[in-house]
């Protein structure tokens, strides 16, 4: 695994700060060698990631291989930021450090580890033997061809309403807009459609923005912007193949809420230590009912953690015409993920 690779490789990283289950200040300063039979037993008795991914220690690489110089720390002290029986929080402040120069290591080749365990080996050479009865070839577009977008769509299904294909009007003579026209045309005409089922934008729990160009996302994150308030949707932006003259197409879930509680969202703006600060009007989270929504576009149940779709007649999918990468769309009922007929970002 990724972190016996560190410690053959020769990385010397010493843990600098600790807040996780089962690690206190005295982990502070070791090794991640002599830190390797720690992290193996609190991952087994906790679930604790290995390698810190879940923000349970981070490290200070004082040496490597391909360092010239190695860190000495000279001085340093404790920090305790909070101390409870649960996890303490604490990280080593680096007062004083000097580089020590390192002699050349004679014929140094850095290992590159194989991309694959020994046991999924035999699994891609399985399938390397199948490919050729795959047809893998996707149709190529050609100039003289544009990509195709219908027109908007939306339906609901219990307490969820999925509104696709929304884009600016392009009926002759199209008018010239400036993009930040052509996104606030498009949020009407996304306001007016979710009228007609009772709901505005602040019922909307996902959204998935489709742009021409990616260099638009600054002009259109502020436009974004103006639609919500506190708890905007969760949202995915990519670039896709759009027809001529549109630059924007938005695709959006929204549902329809009973009780206030119903809709919940993560948006961390401030500075903290559990969670990432949000640089954008979007929200880390979207809870409905079971159903989490996060910034990564898929609905998750929150109980099974199992990707959920919504059924709209014989196919797994949302619906209207077809519009570029389709959208995740949540459901009462499961379907694996493996049956999906489309990707998120």
């Amino acid at each position: 695994m990724l972190f016996e690779e560190m410690i053959s490789a020769g990385m010397e990283a010493i843990i600098i700060k600790v807040a996780g289950i089962g690690l206190t200040t005295k982990h502070l300063g070791k090794t991640l060698s002599e830190m390797h039979s720690t992290l193996m037993k609190l991952n087994q008795q906790y679930g604790a990631h290995i390698c810190g991914e879940g923000g349970e220690y981070e490290t200070l690489t004082l040496d490597c291989p391909l360092f010239k110089h190695r860190i000495v720390l000279t001085e340093v002290e404790t920090v305790i930021h909070s101390d409870n029986a649960f996890a303490t929080v604490a990280f080593l402040r680096i007062k004083n450090a000097h580089l020590e120069a390192k002699s050349p290591l004679p014929d140094f080749t850095l290992k590159i580890p194989d991309l694959l365990d020994e046991e999924f080996v035999a699994l891609r050479d399985a399938v390397e033997v199948t490919m050729p009865c795959i047809r893998t070839e996707r149709p190529i577009l050609l100039p003289t061809e544009e990509p195709g977008i219908g027109a908007a769509g939306s339906r609901r299904i219990g307490p969820w309403v999925s509104v696709c294909d929304i884009t600016r009007d392009i009926r002759e003579p199209v008018v010239a807009l400036t993009i930040e026209e052509e996104v606030t045309e498009c949020f009407k005409a996304l306001e007016t459609r979710l009228s007609e089922f009772g709901l505005d934008v602040s019922n909307c729990v996902n959204i998935n923005i489709f742009l021409s160009d990616i260099t638009f996302f600054t002009q259109v994150n502020a436009v974004y912007s103006t639609f919500f308030g506190s708890s905007p949707p969760a949202r995915a932006c990519v670039a896709v193949d759009l027809p001529n003259h549109i630059r924007i197409c938005l695709d959006c879930i929204a549902f329809v809420e009973e009780a206030p509680n119903d809709r919940q969202a993560l948006h961390v703006q401030s500075l903290s230590y559990w969670a990432p600060a949000n640089i954008g009007p979007y929200s880390q989270a979207i809870t409905v009912r079971t159903e989490i929504f996060s910034q990564k576009n898929f609905p998750h149940n929150a109980y099974t953690g199992q990707r959920t779709y919504l059924h709209f007649g014989s196919d797994w999918a949302r619906p209207g015409p077809t519009c570029p990468p389709r959208s995740a769309i949540v459901s009462y009922r499961e379907r694996p993920s493996k049956s999906a007929r489309f990707s998120g970002d």
